[in-house]
């Protein structure tokens, strides 16, 4: 899939050894992506565009104390071929509009 469309969204989770890691990370994070730290479960819930979530997780790797790093990408991706994929956070679906593939994503996201 053709990642360079700048409307996907990414929703990364981090798990960390403990509550200064976490911070940590957050700190280098918080200018890239909204965060949602919860450091009763040591985990970093992080929504940012697509483009920036390879630069995020070169920062978590970079954390010493990053122990797992889950995601997820939300967005219309436009192919080589000139269809539209819509990729929700549980499914994906082709169309040759991207308006038929907003329509769709709009419908499986509430919004």
């Amino acid at each position: 899939m053709n990642t360079t469309n700048m409307n996907s969204e990414a929703v990364l989770v981090f798990t960390f050894d403990d509550a200064a890691d976490l911070r940590a990370f957050a700190d280098a994070v918080w200018n890239y992506a909204a965060i949602e730290p919860d450091a009763a479960s040591l985990r970093v819930v992080v929504r940012a565009d697509a483009s920036l979530a390879k630069r995020i997780e070169r920062i978590a790797i970079e954390h010493d104390g990053c122990r797992a790093i889950a995601g997820a990408v939300r967005g219309v991706e436009r192919e080589s071929d000139g269809t539209f994929t819509a990729v929700a956070f549980s499914a994906s679906k082709n169309f040759r509009t991207r308006n038929g593939a907003e329509r769709w994503l709009a419908k499986r996201s509430g919004r």
